[in-house]
């Protein structure tokens, strides 16, 4: 075996020579292909054999290795057999031009104006993370793929010590990198079932032994009757034989359930692949096989929490339509959704349920061909009014060139506005009142109607598309209106004078073909154009300077984008394309967030719900799918603070009642919630910066706030009065807690004086607002400090003059150091808590790292390694059984705290988490973050609640009879 095989283009070789030498002078033995030769078929297979043997595949990116085809077949076939990824920088490129897989780790920067040595140092560490994790990933990957090149030999099986050790590392191997493969899973279970096997053959045997040696005792009762010690002889050894067949039955069992297992982490295994492929339907599916069976193991349970809260469909909608479904949209109160089709068929469906409420068919002469039905009444276009009154209002574009208005709560038409071109799309005006038409043709394709006017003529012509309109879109005010062409361009609108106020385009393609466009919108500041054009590229313009700013590398030319849609929070961008998949991406980077996969062919509209939880779109396979955007444990958003200002700090009630959370510096107010209702229910002002720190007295009366401001304040919380400020010459207080009795509290003061020995935490009397004592011991900024449940130990958590971090153990009583609890983390220590009953510490850090110690000795227990920045916010529990960690991430964590396993992910965060807090009696948690959005998760980690929960919240399909054979699901298709 070897320690690393790189990847690298030739034009990177000198900085690869120094890699290899590098790592040669620290004893790791490297993999690297010095030759420049043809892509031979040997070639490859040694090529092959390096990856297989090696434990870490280094990826040198830049701009020449991202395009080289070489490096492309190397780093897929790392990918397919699960080796560790390491991707390390040398000339940047773009993330969105890079292999899937490296584009979604963490990079080291080896570029020239960086520190080798320092990079170089972590990329050591890198490699010796659970060294023996990665080792026995290889040798089995390489015993594996012998096995495999041999023909499936029996010979090269595992058994033995070997084969146990094998299956308890795929057992303990779900959480880790790099992941098992198929290989891996399928070479253990052959091992596994051949060890039965031969197990049976054994039983066997015995059983045969058994029936002579009973007729031989039976003989020998009655030969030798008379002889009491031939007869106790004969005992001796009945009893000798039934015990070896008894032996051999449990063997026979432990074999079986051994197959159980191992055929339920295979499942697990694929699973997990499935979630990586964005494929969260055959996960969930694959991952309840994986449960169905007395007792599974825990890395199943994992794979089904993992798979049932992963972003995917929630409900199927299907049968309101026998064509294509052309147009969608989603009522302003979410209630419901509605859908047209190319056929000219109208579905109302529950947007809760999933359920079909209504059904219309417009007339219109009907046309077959491409496998599809349409009609001159086709439904083309839908759009809700926007008014929360008006719910119930909808506009509809027809293939007649009618624009219908039509109450869906009466399900009734209830006026026409009619032109003689098909109506391609409609779209109200923010304020209601107006409604945009575009429409097929060369010219008079573009109109505003009035919705209350009696006359049914068009209140305004925009003339200059020379093709069909396809897009529209109102600015937020109503006075702008942008629209997209099939004639290549976008166009600025006055909507009240029918001006031209700019023109984007017209917008060529490289390859020279034909563009048309297919979808505009606005961007949250409404001071750029998002516009997706027919061969798969989004590009941004400048609405004022019409200049091009951006384009989003796609990268799937072949898949056109039929329709997008913005987030509610104005931070996703949805595209539904023909590829089938709806793709999200991160407005301002066009960073792409992930794919949603379910639908079986080409898309046409996607649409956010006003919750931003969940969205819906509308295929040519005749269906409208559900989607859960950030995975199915997301349950709502509440959003109560300003434009740009982070939710920075979060606290809940015992009861589950109520939340208060801090805002950050551009809107420095604590916010009390009403959980029940989601609504703000006082709000607490005062702090000049952003709130960073809070805790609730045990009896809930006092709320105690540290902030940017450099103060901490006490607060009533009934009343929202502020009851005692206290000002440190600090630059912020990042921590406080009040004391079990509720008479006092500590403050963490991230002191001006950072060089002084001022780093300090404080204890105040909290009925006076007087200082009690400080407690010096830290070299370094001090973050974080908490009492243990009975008040009589003091755990704070910060920095020092090294970088390191440090927490240290104080006697509450005399304020005298007990212990550090260092060692682990490498960077500040962010956070610290106590378990209940305070054998157990918690701590958060810089480092990206938790660590669990045990109080009374100071001992390291575990590190939960997963979050890919600073660790910021950390809790237990209720039971105490996870761990619940937030981080710069932008993720929301849980781990198994008797394993130290991950258990769970929760994306949903557009930017860092600050806070986490749990909602006691409920399987509920509250995240908040620098994106000003309080989250609500709602996870059940136990088998038997998920099952009660998927339905109604998942859409849960059923395996292929292809799929059955590939992953050995029993019983086969017939």
């Amino acid at each position: 075996m070897t320690d690393v095989f790189i990847s690298y283009s030739r034009k990177d070789g000198e900085f690869v020579r120094r890699l290899h030498d590098s790592l040669h002078a620290r004893n790791h033995d490297t993999w690297v292909d010095w030759q420049d030769i043809p892509l031979t078929s040997e070639w490859w297979n040694e090529i092959q054999r390096g990856i297989d043997a090696a434990q870490n595949f280094i990826f040198v990116i830049s701009p020449d290795s991202v395009t080289s085809p070489v490096c492309t077949n190397e780093v897929q076939y790392a990918v397919e057999t699960n080796k560790r990824l390491i991707p390390v920088v040398r000339r940047e490129v773009p993330p969105t031009q890079m292999h899937k897989a490296l584009a979604r780790h963490n990079w080291l920067f080896f570029r020239e104006e960086d520190d080798f040595d320092k990079t170089f140092a972590e990329l050591l560490r890198v490699i010796n993370l659970d060294l023996k994790h990665v080792q026995a990933h290889t040798r089995l990957n390489v015993r594996a793929r012998e096995w495999e090149a041999r023909g499936r030999n029996p010979s090269l099986l595992l058994r033995g010590d070997d084969l146990h050790e094998a299956e308890t590392w795929l057992a303990q191997s779900g959480s880790k990198d790099p992941k098992p493969t198929e290989a891996h899973t399928a070479y253990i279970i052959a091992s596994r079932r051949a060890a039965s096997a031969r197990q049976r053959v054994t039983l066997g045997a015995v059983s045969v032994a058994l029936v002579a040696a009973l007729i031989l005792t039976v003989f020998a009762f009655y030969a030798f009757s008379v002889a009491e010690t031939r007869r106790q002889e004969s005992d001796l050894r009945g009893t000798a034989v039934a015990q070896n067949a008894a032996t051999a039955v449990a063997a026979q069992a432990t074999a079986e359930r051994s197959a159980t297992i191992a055929n339920s982490l295979a499942l697990a295994a694929s699973a997990g692949r499935a979630i990586e492929a964005e494929n969260t339907d055959l996960a969930l599916a694959l991952a309840l096989q994986a449960n169905d069976s007395a007792d599974p193991p825990t890395q199943a349970r994992y794979s089904l929490i993992s798979a049932a809260y992963a972003p995917g469909t929630r409900h199927v909608m299907s049968g309101g339509h026998g064509s294509w479904v052309m147009a969608l949209d989603v009522s302003a109160d979410g209630r419901w959704y509605l859908s047209g089709g190319l056929d000219g068929t109208l579905a109302l469906w529950d947007a809760e349920t999933g359920e079909q409420l209504q059904a219309h068919t417009f007339p219109g002469e009907a046309m077959e061909g491409l496998g599809m039905t349409a009609t001159l009444g086709s439904v083309n276009s839908i759009d809700f009014s926007p008014l929360p009154e008006q719910a119930n209002l909808a506009a509809l574009g027809l293939g007649d060139g009618s624009i219908v208005l039509w109450d869906v709560a009466a399900w009734q038409e209830i006026r026409r506005f009619e032109r003689i071109q098909p109506a391609q799309v409609v779209l109200f005006s923010p304020d209601g009142e107006m409604i945009a038409s575009g429409h097929s043709g060369t010219r008079n394709n573009l109109f505003l109607w009035a919705v209350a006017d009696s006359d049914d003529q068009p209140v305004q012509q925009f003339n200059g598309h020379e093709d069909q309109v396809t897009s529209l879109a109102f600015s937020r005010d109503g006075r702008r209106l942008l629209t997209g062409s099939w004639d290549a361009t976008v166009r600025l609108w006055n909507v009240r004078s029918g001006r031209e106020l700019n023109t984007y385009g017209p917008i060529t393609n490289p390859t020279g073909d034909a563009v048309t466009v297919v979808a505009a919108v606005f961007n949250p500041t409404q001071t750029r154009a998002l516009i997706s054009v027919n061969f798969g590229a989004i590009f941004v313009y400048d609405l004022e300077t019409g200049r091009e700013l951006q384009n989003f590398a796609t990268g799937y030319s072949a898949a056109s984008t039929a329709d997008m849609h913005i987030s509610p929070d104005g931070d996703v961008l949805a595209t539904a394309t023909y590829d089938s998949f709806v793709y999200l991406w991160e407005v301002e980077t066009g960073r792409l967030i992930r794919r949603l996969i379910g639908h079986e062919a080409p898309l046409s509209r996607v649409r956010f719900a006003p919750d931003g939880v969940t969205l819906v779109s509308a295929s040519q396979d005749m269906t409208l799918r559900e989607w859960y955007v950030n995975g199915g444990a997301q349950s709502r958003v509440l959003r109560g603070y300003a434009d740009g200002a982070s939710a920075a700090s979060l606290v809940i009630t015992a009861d589950g009642t109520r939340a208060i959370s801090g805002g950050g510096d551009a809107d420095p107010v604590i916010l009390l919630w009403d959980l029940a209702t989601g609504e703000v229910i006082r709000r607490m002002e005062g702090h000049d910066a952003g709130v960073i720190a809070m805790d609730l007295s045990d009896d809930e009366r006092l709320l105690l706030s540290g902030a940017w401001d450099g103060t901490a304040r006490l607060w009533d919380v009934e009343t929202g009065e502020m009851l005692v400020q206290i000002t440190l010459d600090a630059l912020a207080i990042p921590g406080v807690d009040i004391s079990p009795d509720g008479t006092h509290a500590l403050i963490a003061a991230f002191m001006r004086d950072m060089l002084g020995g001022g780093q300090v935490v404080y204890e105040y009397d909290l009925t006076t607002g007087e200082e009690m004592r400080q407690f010096v011991g830290h070299s370094g900024p001090v973050l974080a400090a908490a009492y243990s449940p009975d008040g009589s130990l003091i755990l704070t958590g910060g920095g020092s003059l090294t970088g390191r971090g440090e927490a240290i153990l104080w006697d509450a009583a005399s304020g005298a150091q007990i212990r550090t609890f260092d060692g682990v983390h490498t960077s500040a220590v962010d956070d610290v808590v106590f378990s209940q009953d305070g054998r157990l510490a918690l701590t958060a850090g810089q480092d990206f790292l938790l660590a669990l110690w045990e109080v009374a000795t100071g001992a390291e227990l575990y590190s939960f390694v997963g979050h890919s920045d600073v660790a910021r916010s950390v809790i237990f529990s209720p039971d105490e059984q996870t761990i619940i960690s937030a981080s710069f991430d932008d993720t929301v964590r849980l781990w198994d705290v008797a394993t130290g396993t991950q258990i769970l992910a929760l994306e949903g965060h557009s930017n860092d988490v600050f806070a986490v807090a749990y909602r006691h009696g409920t399987d509920t948690l509250l995240s908040s973050g620098r994106d000003g959005q309080i989250i609500e998760w709602e996870v059940a980690l136990e088998t038997d609640a998920i099952r009660a929960w998927l339905p109604g919240h998942r859409f849960v399909r059923e395996l292929t009879c292809l799929e059955r054979r590939q992953y050995n699901v029993t019983p086969l298709c017939p």
